[in-house]
């Protein structure tokens, strides 16, 4: 399973999203010239993820795209 993250200096935490690395890197590349940081991170649950990448920590699971552009107060243009 991937992850779908976005972070931004600021924000107290990693939005992240459970989505196939398929559907996360056709979402990052839709969404290349937004101000805050997209990105892939892979593992078996979140639980995992949370233990590998703990520099993106405190994690915030989103259930949508929608919620996780809002985390990032994305106002689109």
């Amino acid at each position: 399973m991937s992850f779908l993250y976005a972070r931004k200096p600021g924000i107290n935490a990693t939005a992240i999203l459970p989505m196939t690395q398929k559907d996360a890197l056709r979402v990052m590349k839709a969404n290349r010239g937004i101000d805050f940081q997209l990105g892939v991170l892979g593992g078996p649950d979140l639980e995992t993820v949370t233990r590998v990448y703990g520099e993106f920590a405190p994690y915030r699971k989103v259930n949508t795209l929608e919620e996780l552009f809002h985390q990032m107060n994305y106002q689109e243009k």
